[in-house]
């Protein structure tokens, strides 16, 4: 029978605590809960750190997939495992395999339900966030995360309403199979054409995010998600250029409005994107060679140059706002500080004027210098706490 796996990602911006992270395998504690099984993984791309964690996963229980995909009627697609896998680059993925059925009608037929349940995935499964979220929880004690962002989108932007995780995911669907003349058949219908790759003595053909896999031995779970996880730093690089990209224009319509936020999250956005791509980029250097040629295809097949041209240029814009941010905030204290050196300078020349008018008359001022000194220095004082408070923010 003809499997499939399909690879949903979300940035959630929580990372494997140091303490857990390149450690053997066999040392993280085996811990079960009421969603089901959390182990330790390695990075399958990675053939530098075999058996050492690089990441976590959540092996759902049935329990916790029925509860999941409760609203949802797939037409071909019989779910059978869900992975959540956590913990490297701050990136979620979950993997989902089974079975494609229905396999006594004719593959035109069983290909387009099968774009159709793919669709519908992609469409449902930002919509399960909440019950997504509570399956996550339990790991927060191995996990560094970062409350100011939101399935990859700052929280500032989804308290307004302006964004949503809809908005924040990318996913790839494989279809595995030993019998090549129905993969042939398949490849046919969709138009997935030209040269494979082999992976390990596994063909691969792909278009776009489509990759239909010629199986060496029967497939199986974890061979799928070894196979699948050569494409996963094309992915993970799109995922970041396009959620990026929507982020720096939520953000520029908010100062064009004029409308308050902290500031201090765009700089924030800015490194910590640019942080996950030197990490996916240096990442790729651990790949074997079979598997960084289906990376690189996977690059050219997703657009990544133009998406990654777009994404640059956006941080661009917003560091041309930040910029003017910061002037218009340069100004203010200037003002304000020359208000207040103002107001020093005529305490001084009040004062002066007063000492001199006392050495030569022989008389007291008839205002009293004491009182108006403390008053115009207490003004002044104040003045300048507020300017530094805002300086210091």
């Amino acid at each position: 029978m003809v499997k499939f796996l399909y690879s949903f990602n979300w940035n959630i911006d929580a990372r494997l605590k140091d303490n857990y992270f390149a450690k053997k395998i066999e040392t993280f504690p085996l811990v079960s809960n009421q969603y089901g099984k959390i182990s330790a993984v390695e990075n399958p791309y990675d053939v530098y750190t075999t058996g050492y964690t690089s990441m976590l996963q959540v092996k759902l229980n049935k329990e916790s997939i029925d509860v999941l995909f409760k609203d949802i009627n797939l037409a071909i697609c019989g779910i059978e495992e869900v992975n959540f896998i956590v913990g490297f680059c701050g990136l979620l993925t979950i993997e989902l395999y089974g079975t494609i059925l229905r396999d006594d009608e004719p593959c035109i037929i069983r290909s387009e339900l099968y774009k159709s349940d793919l669709i519908l995935l992609a469409n449902y499964l930002p919509t399960r966030v909440e019950f997504v979220s509570e399956i996550l929880k339990p790991l927060q004690e191995f996990l560094d995360i970062d409350n100011n962002y939101y399935y990859g989108l700052p929280i500032s932007l989804v308290n307004k309403g302006l964004c949503n995780p809809s908005e924040s995911y990318i996913y790839t669907y494989h279809m595995f199979s030993e019998n090549e003349n129905e993969l042939n058949e398949f490849r046919e219908i969709m138009h997935v054409e030209g040269d494979y790759i082999s992976v390990n003595n596994n063909k691969v053909w792909m278009n776009f995010a489509n990759y239909l896999w010629k199986t060496d031995t029967p497939p199986c779970s974890e061979l799928a998600h070894w196979l699948s996880y050569a494409s996963i730093p094309a992915a993970w690089e799109v995922l970041v250029y396009d959620v990026g990209a929507i982020n720096c224009r939520n953000l520029l319509k908010l100062i064009n409005q004029n409308i308050p936020f902290d500031y201090r999250i765009m700089r924030n956005m800015i490194n910590r994107d640019n942080l996950i791509l030197q990490e996916i980029c240096i990442s790729k250097r651990e790949q074997t060679t079979e598997q960084h040629k289906l990376t690189l295809r996977s690059v050219s097949e997703f657009g990544s140059k133009e998406r990654g041209d777009l994404f640059f240029r956006c941080q661009e814009m917003l560091k041309y706002a930040i910029k003017g941010i910061d002037v218009r905030t340069q100004v203010r204290s200037s003002r304000v500080v020359e208000i207040v050196l103002s107001v020093l300078t005529a305490m001084s020349a009040y004062s002066v004027a007063n000492d001199i008018y006392a050495l030569v008359t022989g008389k007291e001022e008839v205002i009293s210098f004491h009182f108006l000194s403390t008053l115009l220095l207490s003004i002044a004082t104040i003045i300048m706490a507020v300017v530094l408070f805002n300086i210091i923010r």
